[in-house]
């Protein structure tokens, strides 16, 4: 009897324990299945896209700025050298012209030169026709005389003489080949002209 008392307590006992262990188990805590933190998205690549869009903004404005100065300066340049080309056109258009005015100049009235073909214009007052034609004889046998015409006038006649030499050659050759023209008889004297009172 005492037995089975205590197998039945025992088998209860057991009972007690399994149903125990079994509600323990059931009131365990489950673990908190595991949450995939997802990070929050960063900014800062956009960011840094952005700064990188606005620094190649600023790189193509600065390139276009540095295209526009490049393209001024060409501008300028050429500017400058067309410039400096008309000038040089206008200078060698003001040569050229003043050499031909001088040419033409040389032919019409040579050129006073020592030399040279040139030309004194010699006026005489006080003169008669025989006197000024004696003058003239004069005149045409001196050294380097080409040639010699006379306009006559009872007032004021004029005799050109075309020569090589300076016209202070040509009077000393004057005074030399003619006792006409003493130096009292000399009224003015300049390259290219002579003015003399005969008496």
């Amino acid at each position: 009897m005492k037995t089975s008392i205590t197998l039945i307590c025992a088998f209860s006992l057991f009972v007690l324990t399994s149903n125990a262990q079994t509600t323990a188990a059931n009131k365990t805590p489950t673990a908190n299945p595991t949450v995939a933190v997802v990070p929050a998205p960063v900014a800062k690549q956009p960011v840094r896209k952005q700064r990188t869009n606005y620094i190649d903004k600023s790189n193509n404005a600065i390139n276009g700025a540095n295209n526009a100065v490049t393209a001024a300066n060409g501008t300028v340049t050429n500017a400058g050298a067309a410039g400096t080309n008309a000038v040089n056109t206008a200078a060698n258009a003001k040569t050229q012209a003043k050499n031909l005015s001088d040419q033409i100049s040389n032919l019409v009235n040579p050129s006073t030169v020592n030399g040279a073909t040139n030309t004194t214009q010699i006026s005489v007052k006080g003169a008669k026709f025989a006197t000024l034609k004696k003058l003239g004889e004069s005149i045409m046998a001196c050294p380097g005389v080409q040639d010699v015409r006379m306009k006559f006038n009872a007032a004021e006649s004029s005799i050109t003489v075309t020569h090589a030499g300076t016209t202070e050659k040509l009077l000393k050759s004057i005074q030399k080949k003619s006792d006409l023209v003493p130096d009292d008889s000399i009224d003015n004297f300049d390259e290219g002209k002579i003015d003399l009172t005969l008496k």
